[in-house]
């Protein structure tokens, strides 16, 4: 064990202790806790400044499932009669049970003009959300894709024991039909051309399966910042750090993985 650190400690040209490598960057030398905070923070709030900007889109009123703190939000611009959005639907729904608070979803309606049943479908999806069951009605869409005709939905809503009257009067409502072309507009300023196409906080992705957006989403969640910590026992300075580890480890809790590395001098 011990002479497997020293290996390691060499392959890094580490030569003094205490040094600590912070998710590949080597700090060396004795640390307060000011300092240790100031580099693990700079970790944790790091940005890539070779990506490009997050795309900002209006989610205000949108129907989203997960909690509005999560870390990742996905916004899907969809079309109810797209076979591929249909598909995704599943891996979605998968997403959100293995990322319990980790991930926001957000619905956005994007009717490709290709599809002509597609607009009628969105707007009983919002009609159905004004009497709190745009999911149910989201999903008895995608089940069946090949008979969404207004008989249909009005057949659906019934399935949802929502109130007939008020269904029948939203489903041709101006205000929800804004809405759908707001969405719209708002997809093609992103450069949506195609459903589904999904944003991972601000980044536009076409196409993509559940095990893509999984991927995206560890890229975007908070992960423990590592530190390995090459320590020589004998030396005076490791002593002193120590102290400065403990309070920081204590004042971290849950972002910070310490490793302890074995490096006689």
């Amino acid at each position: 064990m011990i002479e497997k650190d020293i290996v390691e400690a060499k392959s890094l040209a580490i030569s003094a202790t205490p040094t600590f490598v912070i998710n590949g960057h080597t700090l060396v030398g004795r640390q307060s806790y000011n300092r240790l905070k100031q580099v693990v923070d700079a970790e944790l709030n790091g940005e890539n400044w070779s990506s490009p900007a997050p795309i900002a889109v209006d989610i205000g009123g949108a129907p989203f499932k997960g909690p509005e703190s999560a870390p990742v939000t996905v916004v899907e611009f969809s079309d109810f009669q797209c076979a591929f959005c249909a598909k995704s639907t599943f891996p979605l729904q998968r997403l959100l049970a293995a990322n319990p608070g980790k991930v926001r979803f957000v619905f956005k309606n994007f009717p490709l003009d290709i599809h002509p049943d597609s607009r009628l479908a969105h707007m009983a999806a919002l009609a159905a959300g004004e009497q709190g069951k745009f999911w149910g009605m989201h999903d008895l869409i995608f089940s069946h894709q090949r008979t969404i005709k207004r008989s249909d939905l009005l057949s659906f809503a019934n399935q949802l024991k929502l109130d007939p009257v008020r269904f029948q009067k939203d489903i041709d409502s101006p205000q929800l039909k804004a809405l759908i072309e707001a969405d719209k507009a708002e997809g093609e300023r992103v450069g949506v051309v195609a459903t589904p196409t999904f944003l991972v906080n601000g980044e536009v992705a076409s196409g993509f399966s559940g095990e893509q957006l999984q991927t995206k989403i560890d890229s975007q969640t908070p992960h423990p910042i590592k530190i390995r910590w090459f320590v020589d026992l004998t030396s005076p300075l490791t002593a002193r750090s120590a102290v400065a580890v403990q309070q920081f480890l204590a004042s971290h809790t849950g972002s910070v993985q310490l490793e302890f590395k074995n490096f006689p001098l």
